[in-house]
């Protein structure tokens, strides 16, 4: 049976008009609502990162004050994941953290590199920046980082929801009735392959990230996450597996 009798068959039962129509609206209102609700947040970040370019530049676009460090710590917290044969593992990271006094007398902490870590000392000053009355960066010494307003996270959020509604659409286009199970695992594929390169890029482009050892291990684990959900969508997407031989 070729492909294209394949896919007749499969579009053939009345419950694929049914759901067809259903689906059809539904990923076009996710997407239309995704891109609706990350308008915002894409704005807020774009303005972000050109007041961060203006104070880099000379300007004084961005909030500062000169605080005091006082005092400095690690902590380490443990992810627990299963493997494949069911093995629990545990990953510990540790954590840096540096606490200052701001000019209202309250202690204030944020988690911040390694290196910027390694420059902290108690009762040095610091440099704290802030954009619209929320906290964005730390100058210790010679060292800044900078840390992107909320706006980033939520940003990533509308994008992956737009990503799902669009895989719906597409599939109320071209795809075809072989059961919910079926169409349920499928979408759970593309947001395989697609959430590691969006939360990837987007996290780059957002926080402007450095391509230190880590950052460029964590990309590398994405990319064959991407490609292992590519190589499982490919086999979903073959409707000769899934049409019942005639007797």
């Amino acid at each position: 049976m070729s492909r294209r009798e394949a896919v007749r068959a499969l579009r053939r039962p009345a419950e694929w008009k049914r759901v067809r129509w259903l689906v059809l609206p539904l990923g076009l209102a996710v997407l239309a609502g995704a891109i609706a609700g990350a308008a915002g947040p894409y704005r807020q970040t774009w303005l972000y990162h050109e007041a961060v370019h203006c104070q880099q530049s000379g300007g004084n676009c961005l909030d500062s004050e000169i605080v005091a460090v006082t005092n400095r710590h690690t902590y380490v917290t443990t992810t627990v994941s299963t493997d494949t044969w069911g093995g629990i593992e545990r990953t510990p990271t540790t954590h840096y953290s540096v606490t200052w006094r701001a000019a209202d007398g309250t202690d204030r902490s944020r988690d911040v590199s390694e290196d910027l870590y390694g420059r902290a000392r108690e009762g040095q000053p610091a440099t704290v920046r802030s954009w619209h009355g929320r906290f964005v960066g730390i100058a210790i010494g010679d060292r800044t980082q900078w840390f992107a307003p909320d706006s980033g996270g939520t940003l990533l959020l509308w994008v992956l929801l737009g990503y799902f509604g669009l895989g719906l659409l597409l599939w109320g286009i071209f795809g075809w009735w072989d059961g919910l199970a079926r169409l349920g695992g499928r979408l759970f594929l593309w947001m395989m392959t697609g959430t590691p390169v969006i939360m990837g890029l987007g996290y780059a482009l957002i926080y402007r990230v450095q391509p230190t050892v880590p950052v460029i291990l964590t990309t590398v684990f994405a990319a064959a996450v991407t490609a292992l959900g590519l190589v499982c969508l490919w086999h979903e997407l073959q409707p000769e597996k899934w049409v019942m031989p005639r007797s």
